[in-house]
């Protein structure tokens, strides 16, 4: 596989680097872009290992900048809005990154080099074209988030149940017809977003999720909200937007600590004997209905 070099100047003119404090504490930015070009001479004279954040998003690159895989101490990557297909196998190189953003990109396959990364702590992958995730995610022990909305994957890896620190799950928008249930032993998930599926049932196991606080069903086929979700008492920000319900459940817990709950489209709030009964069961809790 072939990938286009982009010039280091070129990479330069249009990416904003922040770099490391120096020994003496003193805080060395540079901001470079096609509006201050006039700093490109001071950044080439950085050494590469200084450099630890790059942000080369709306760009429209076609191929990532292999000049990248040279500042060996990146922490984070912006790379998002752009129209890369493929990321390079050497991306392991970057051995200390800890966050990358590529959404919206079209990527396909991430390269096995990519799960190698085992510093990485966030991945978002939004609305790129990504059909598999490979069992090696399960390398990536420090992840706390992952973004995969709007992504073609057809199902998980049961590998992911390694993430034992995945702290925030996206996997909205990817037209999942079932909940995947090995998602009910990520118990240290604090937010999980499944909306715009083709759900209309959740797992008794979802009441594992003890941690979890902010959870979004909008946008799916529920007929019935499931009771379940009143099990876990931990919740607090319940998204039921764009559902198709007419009715609460008959027994809902006077010990569920929601805060917040989401409502809007939805045709119950024309429904006021089922609002009148929400609002008592729940009295300090916002509903938004708009």
């Amino acid at each position: 596989m072939r990938f286009k070099i982009i010039s280091l100047p070129t990479l330069l003119l249009f990416t904003k680097i922040v770099l490391a404090q120096s020994d003496n504490k003193s805080n060395d930015s540079l901001y470079l872009s096609k509006h201050t070009v006039h700093s490109l001479e001071s950044a080439l004279k950085v050494s590469p290992n200084k450099v630890y954040q790059i942000d080369v998003s709306f760009k429209s690159l076609r191929e990532f900048p292999k000049e990248i895989l040279t500042f060996v101490n990146l922490e984070r990557l912006t790379i998002n809005y752009n129209a890369i297909r493929n990321i390079p196998e050497e991306i392991k190189t970057l051995k200390n990154l800890k966050y990358i953003d590529m959404r919206q990109n079209p990527i396909k396959e991430l390269p096995d080099g990519f799960y190698s990364l085992t510093n990485l702590e966030e991945i978002i992958l939004g609305g790129c074209e990504i059909e598999n995730i490979s069992p090696k995610i399960c390398n990536l022990k420090k992840l706390t988030s992952i973004n995969l909305s709007g992504n073609h994957i057809k199902s998980l890896p049961l590998e992911m149940l390694k993430l034992t620190q995945l702290e925030i799950l996206d996997i909205s928008n990817i037209h999942f017809n079932e909940f995947p249930v090995m998602i009910c032993e990520l118990t240290s998930l604090k937010q999980l977003d499944i909306r715009d599926n083709n759900l209309s049932t959740l797992p008794p196991c979802i009441s594992n999720l003890k941690m979890l606080k902010d959870l979004s069903i909008s946008f799916n086929k529920f007929i019935i909200i499931p009771e379940i979700i009143f099990e876990i008492n931990g919740l607090e920000k319940l998204n039921l937007s764009g559902l198709p319900f007419n009715k609460f459940p008959k027994k809902m817990k006077k010990s569920v600590k929601l805060k917040n709950i989401y409502l809007i489209q939805c045709a119950i709030t024309k429904n006021e004997s089922e609002m009148k009964r929400l609002k008592k069961w729940l009295p300090k809790c916002d509903i938004k209905e708009k």
